[in-house]
């Protein structure tokens, strides 16, 4: 086969398939990786050992490694670290935690928890993959109320508190008491 150039060092950086790396964003052009199809790189290390890439604010101490891709080999999991910590883990099941070493479910966060949306309004749901259908949910709304509910939807509430003055709802949409229980206790 042909064996024309495979790789450019230059002033700005070096290119692996490309002969110009500074035609990249100058954030990143210190190395660049370019095919003509899938590109890729590869980090090979012991089953026993780690594969890390350290983004550097200096040579000791963390500021060698303030942020980091850490792969443990004889783990498996990935960590991603800022501001020279852990800060989020996969593990060898498929288990993240964030803020956590050990997560024990799919997904566990050490700390609170903030969900946004952009339109202001927002919910969470448990969805049934049998049914297709979810099985119970929490819907807030910045223009109504914050309601609870179960496998029949968001408009047949469980709970409800109302947004403008705290009043509780339960097995009802709404309420003018300060709490009010629709059916039997």
């Amino acid at each position: 086969g042909s064996r024309g150039e495979r790789m450019r060092l230059n002033s700005t950086g070096l290119g692996i398939g490309t002969t110009t790396p500074e035609s990249w964003s100058g954030y990143a052009d210190d190395l660049v990786i370019s095919g003509t199809a899938q590109s890729g790189l590869t980090i090979n290390s012991q089953n026993s050992t780690k594969s890390v890439i350290h983004f550097a604010d200096g040579t000791s101490g963390t500021a060698a490694y303030m942020g980091f891709l850490d792969y443990d080999h004889a783990s498996n999991y990935l960590a991603i670290g800022a501001n020279g910590a852990e800060k989020l883990r996969i593990t060898s099941n498929g288990t993240t935690g964030i803020g956590l070493t050990d997560p024990g479910e799919k997904l566990a966060i050490a700390g609170n928890l903030e969900l946004r949306n952009d339109d202001a309004d927002g919910y969470v749901w448990w969805h049934d993959p049998g049914s297709g259908s979810f099985s119970a949910g929490i819907d807030y709304s910045a223009s109504s109320n914050f309601v609870f509910s179960n496998a029949q939807g968001l408009d047949s509430p469980v709970m409800t508190i109302q947004r403008a003055d705290g009043k509780v709802a339960i097995n009802k949409a709404s309420t003018t008491e300060f709490l009010e229980v629709h059916g039997a206790i």
